[in-house]
Parts: structure tokens; sequence; C-alpha cells
């Protein structure tokens, strides 16, 4: 039995839905390893799932098919709001909207169901501290009560991907991306933290333990200790597996594909631009085994 990962590759809830849910239906799917392009079969069916960790950005069309799926499995959310401008997330629903659907989950489910990911957090010329500091405190006074954990990270600037983008982009003079430094990163952490302190959310670094401290811990996206704890019939006998350096997690499976979510975040290390994502959602087979 497997944890499956739906998808860091790609916003399989906002997009793919319809897709999963045949993927569930017929108890197999396909997936390319994204560096070689071998391709892996991975048996769906209940007996062979130990639990599905879900990633969005948006998870309204997905509420539609919960009452199939949580039939057979079990399964948590990490729901990315982050209420930055639109000149980097160019196509995600309102911040408004999607505490809306976070909401509408947690009530469904649990807080303890739902982790709140403020990730990645981007200092530039139109998003300094203080437009985070300000976006936090709203964010976080309204999933007060909703969730119980928030995952963050700086945005990974190594990635070659991400250095075209934020290159273009300063090339326009749309934005200037500023110099990083841990001093600035750790006064927004403290004000986060005091945030959080009060409305009963841990924080959590995803991949960055340079920012453990105090009362922020290493993420473990997939969480083996979480899954025991929602759901206690199970016995999750998986070990760690980090994915790259300081990674928290345990072992899964991952059956997204990279190149393939149309939401436009500039900053993203899954696609290489906008239009080939947008490209090959559109070219998509619903009814194919493989994304």
């Amino acid at each position: 039995m497997k944890i499956i990962s739906a998808s860091r590759r790609t916003d399989i809830p906002a997009f793919y839905g319809d897709w999963f849910l045949k993927r569930l239906d017929e108890g197999v799917v396909q997936y390319k390893n994204p560096f070689n392009q071998k391709v892996y079969t991975v048996p769906l069916s209940p007996k062979d799932v130990l639990a599905i960790v879900f990633w969005s950005k948006n998870y309204d069309p997905f509420l539609q098919h919960l009452d199939r799926i949580d039939r057979h499995y079990r399964f948590y959310f990490h729901f990315s709001i982050t209420g930055v401008p639109k000149s980097l997330e160019l196509y995600t629903p309102s911040y408004h909207q999607a505490v809306e659907t976070f909401r509408r989950l947690s009530d469904r489910y649990s807080p303890h169901h739902v982790i709140w990911r403020f990730d990645p957090i981007i200092l530039s010329n139109q998003t300094p501290i203080e437009y985070h500091m300000e976006k936090f405190e709203e964010l976080s006074g309204l999933l007060e009560g909703y969730t119980y954990r928030c995952y963050f990270s700086f945005v990974q600037v190594y990635y070659k991907k991400v250095q075209r983008q934020f290159a273009a982009l300063e090339r326009e003079g749309n934005l200037r991306f500023a110099e990083e430094s841990l001093e600035e990163h750790k006064q927004l952490l403290d004000f986060m933290e005091g945030l959080c302190k009060k409305r009963k959310i841990t924080l959590y670094a995803c991949c960055q333990d340079q920012y453990v401290y105090s009362n922020i811990r290493q993420a473990k996206c997939i969480d083996k200790t979480l899954l025991e704890q929602l759901f206690p019939d199970r016995d999750f006998d998986v070990k760690k597996a980090p994915t790259r350096k300081a990674c928290g997690c345990y072992k899964s499976v991952d059956i997204g594909a990279y190149d393939t979510c149309p939401h436009g975040c500039l900053y993203c290390y899954a696609n290489v631009n906008h239009h080939k994502s947008k490209a090959n959602f559109e070219n998509h087979d619903p009814n194919g085994i493989l994304l």
C-alpha cells in the first residue's frame, strides 16, 4: 500500500478532477519520471492506497467529487493561499474565494485535515515585507479556527525555470526582486509567529531548516504522524523519503506531470512557462491513463 501525492507537479483538484476520479474508478494510473521519462504504473484501488495527500490553490471544482472519493479513501489537503498580486499568479482565484472554499473543506472534515500553505514568500518592490505582514495578518484572521497548521517557504530562486521567469519580469520593468536577507526573513517570521500563537496555528518551514527556531517546526508535507492522528484505524508503515535538501516528507508516489498547470504562477518550479502548460492542459485526454 502506498501514499499517493496528487500532486506536487500540477494542480489536480483545480484542473484534473474528472480525470482523477476516472483513475480511481478504473483502479490504475500511470506517471512519467520527469527526469528520465520512464513510465510507471500505480494501482489505485482502495486496497492499494494508504492515503492521498492533495495539493491545490483552488479546491472549488473538486468539491463535487469528494462524496465519491471519501467513501473508500483517506486523505488530507494542502491549500495554498498567499494573496500575492496577479502579476505573480495570473489565473488563481481571489484569496477571498479561496478562503471560502478552505472553510467549506474544514467544516466538512476538520481543521486538522486542511493545511494552509503561505508559500512561497517572494520579496520584491511589489511585495515587500510589509505587504506579506498585511496579507498574513488578514489571512490568518480569516482562517482562525479552520486550520491548525501553516506551512511556509521563501521562494526557491535556484530553479532555472524560476530564474528565467523572474529575469523576464525584471527586463519588462514590472518587478524588481529584493536581495534575500536572513535578518529580513526572520523579522517577517517573528511577526507571523506572534499572530499564529494568538490564533492557535503552528508554523512549519518547508525545506528550509534555517527557519526552524523558536516555535517554528520542520514541515513534513507527507506526514506519517498527521495521518496516524487522522486515521488511527490504519497502520502507516512508511519511511522518510526526502525529495530535496531539508525535506521532512515520508515516502509517497506523485502521480502528476510537469508543465500541465495553467494557473500561471510565475515562481513555479513545475512549469517552463504558462503557454506550454496551457497548451498541455487544453490537449489533455480526461480518459487517458497518463496525465
